[in-house]
């Protein structure tokens, strides 16, 4: 069993995969293509795919059979880091967005293609990422391939991004995670949503412009909001590994790799405060005209406790950090 290596990828590495199953199989008969599905890292073991709806992941818990069945691809030219981060959000805009079956058959014949692209497809996504910063992997990043994306002239293969993962890796990997009960609350809501306003809101980024120009529904998105339980689902995270927010707890699990872990935590963290504060400066702008609205109110008090909770575990992987270097 093989896991990829962190040492080999990049923010903004494409990542095709095949599997040994029938759906994988035909995929890549009517697409004419080697492998069956497209991911985008986005950095620090984070990445995002179109599955049941776009969602994010931890690249820890792909295992991989054999070596064969992944390609990654990267850009051939270097670019500001800048652009990278810039494509990365343009794919995290798109999480919770359906995916379209219907859309996928368009890639195969032109006859299937519908006017309305309001969904996503797991090449769809990645091809209009980079197409909106100004790079154009294919010809048309509506209705691609994956077998498009491997021959784009703008990419280029990396080798030996896989090594054999460890035992400790494999049970992690196959252990409970707190992601895909985030992904069915986010479904569960859009679809809840849309049932209620008759709107086509495909992600959970919408939610707060549309009940500012549709006041009416305040309330009640509000409630699905509250009873679904999403904005407390940050809680769960410090209830399963109590460890990243204290420093007795954290060197004790992690022992003689304490250092390294604390490492890794501050890559995965320092990008998720940077966008958690970001996202609660917005709302706070937002308050100040429409503080009267509850969901306003409830997204700005969400990112107000992550970015407290994330400045939590940064300053527990800091102190590790700071006694190694300085004593």
């Amino acid at each position: 069993m093989y896991i990829f290596d962190f040492d080999k990828l990049k923010k903004g590495d494409i990542i095709l995969e095949k599997a040994d199953n029938q759906t994988s199989e035909l995929v890549r008969k009517f697409s004419h293509s080697t492998y069956s599905h497209a991911i985008l890292y986005v950095g620090a073991g984070s990445c995002i795919e179109a599955d049941d709806i776009v969602i994010s992941f931890n690249i820890q818990r792909k295992l991989v059979e054999n070596k064969d069945y992944v390609c990654v691809l990267r850009l051939k030219e270097e670019q500001d880091p800048l652009v990278i981060e810039n494509i990365i959000l343009n794919a995290r805009m798109n999480v919770g967005m359906e995916y379209s079956m219907d859309d996928a058959k368009g890639i195969i014949s032109e006859k299937y293609r519908p006017g309305n692209t309001r969904r996503q497809t797991c090449t769809r996504f990645v091809a209009q990422a980079f197409e909106k910063v100004g790079l154009r992997l294919v010809e048309n990043a509506n209705f691609c391939s994956p077998e498009e994306l491997l021959e784009s002239e703008l990419l280029e293969e990396v080798k030996d991004v896989l090594r054999e993962a460890t035992d400790k890796e494999i049970e992690y990997a196959k252990s409970e995670s707190i992601l895909p009960k985030q992904h069915r609350i986010i479904k569960e809501v859009l679809e809840k949503v849309r049932g209620v306003t008759q709107s086509d809101i495909q992600e959970l980024n919408e939610l707060k412009d549309f009940v500012i120009q549709h006041q009416e529904y305040d309330e009640t998105i509000a409630d699905i909001l509250i009873k679904s339980g999403y904005l407390n689902l940050w809680k769960e995270d410090e209830e399963r590994m109590p460890y990243h927010y204290d420093l007795a707890k954290f060197v004790q699990y992690y022992g003689k790799n304490v250092l390294e872990a604390a490492q890794f935590v501050m890559e995965i963290s320092q990008p998720e405060l940077m966008r958690y504060m970001f996202c609660h400066f917005q709302m706070l702008q937002d308050m100040k005209t429409f503080g009267h609205l509850k969901v306003v109110q409830l997204f700005t008090d969400l990112y107000e406790n992550l970015t407290d909770f994330t400045m939590r575990r940064i300053v527990i992987a800091e102190s590790v950090i700071d006694y190694f270097f300085n004593g």
